[in-house]
């Protein structure tokens, strides 16, 4: 979602700044381990990922931890989603 700018932008630039460093100084980064071969290597590689600060569950990026727990590293969000994970955990049916 862009925002049309013209010459009177009023938006406070430094303010924005500041939310995106206080929500980046929120995120966790972890080590994600590859359960199998994958987009990542084979099994056992590990990569730099991304754990939920809510439920504590480690991603492989910022892009799959924003669709699964609908928080996104950098880009500012919802703060009740920092102490309630969203995700849904898939199981396997016999």
């Amino acid at each position: 979602m862009s925002e049309q700018l013209d010459m009177f932008d009023t938006r406070d630039y430094d303010a924005e700044a500041e939310a995106k460093a206080a929500w980046k100084s929120r995120m966790i980064p972890a080590e994600w381990v590859a359960p199998e071969d994958c987009m990542a290597g084979p099994a056992g590689t590990v990569v730099q990922g991304w754990k939920c600060p809510a439920c504590g569950k480690i991603e492989i990026n910022g892009f799959v931890l924003s669709i699964n727990h609908g928080i996104d590293p950098d880009i500012p969000g919802r703060e009740d989603l920092l102490d309630h994970c969203i995700s849904m955990d898939l199981r396997r049916v016999s």
